[in-house]
């Protein structure tokens, strides 16, 4: 399946607003990702929605 850029954009916009409404810190998501070892595309995929979320 090729990578859809516009679905990667609406993931991170909704991951943005989970974290936004939970109250979620960047370094908070960032303790869970590794916490709990996710699989490295999803972990670059909150990476990025957390730059991009919190720049």
């Amino acid at each position: 399946s090729e990578n859809n850029p516009k679905i990667y954009l609406l993931l991170m916009r909704n991951i943005c607003s989970f974290f936004i409404e939970n109250h979620i810190t960047p370094v908070a998501a960032q303790k869970y990702v590794s916490r709990n070892l996710l699989t490295t595309r999803i972990t670059n995929l909150l990476t990025t929605s957390l730059v991009i979320c919190f720049s």
